[in-house]
């Protein structure tokens, strides 16, 4: 199990293994960047612990970019990153779903390019197993300007992405992009 704990003015992502027969706690661990993290997705793959949810560039400021970080399985961290879309002090990022496609991680991302508001789109980007940014791409939906993502699927061309729409109603959506999506935005 992978999320978030909060304790004395900081958050930080927590690792959990519980016995699958009884429920009891077998190993747990935390792990703090710089204290405004969160981990909203994870998965195991070839003896490693992928994470990712958003780091907090600095404490009480409103500057999360979109995170992964990679532990062993017990629970040690090998690598941690993160990414952006621009380089600008109150962009924010927050990854919502990994898979592993090809021995490439996939992530699916909302972005906030706008400031401090609810101007959210939805990103897509692929990286290396050891964290390596390889594309990304950014989409938008005509007329609609708060898009939540939660999930994200690989097709033989291309990916489906799946999330809800804020404003100025409220949708469900599904994106199909091509498997020409890695010539999208590369993240800053």
């Amino acid at each position: 199990m992978t999320g978030d704990e909060f304790g004395i003015d900081e958050f930080r992502i927590f690792l959990l293994e519980i016995d699958a027969e009884n429920g009891k706690n077998i190993k747990y661990s935390n792990f703090i960047f710089s204290g405004k993290e969160s981990a909203s997705t994870a998965l195991i793959h070839n003896n490693s612990i992928y994470t990712g949810g958003r780091y907090g560039i600095e404490k009480r400021i409103d500057k999360y970019r979109g995170s992964i970080s990679k532990f062993d399985l017990n629970f040690n961290e090998v690598w941690s990153n993160y990414y952006l879309n621009y380089k600008d002090k109150f962009i924010r990022n927050y990854l919502a779903k990994l898979i592993i496609v090809d021995e490439k991680l996939i992530s699916l991302y909302f972005t906030n390019n706008h400031g401090v508001n609810s101007f959210y789109t939805a990103c897509l980007a692929q990286q290396t197993l050891d964290g390596e940014l390889i594309w990304a791409s950014e989409f938008d939906l005509e007329g609609y300007k708060n898009i939540t993502v939660r999930d994200v699927k690989a097709a033989k061309d291309g990916y489906y992405i799946y999330g809800f729409t804020k404003s100025p109603t409220e949708n469900l959506f599904l994106i199909k992009t091509t498997a020409s999506v890695a010539n999208g935005v590369i993240f800053g």
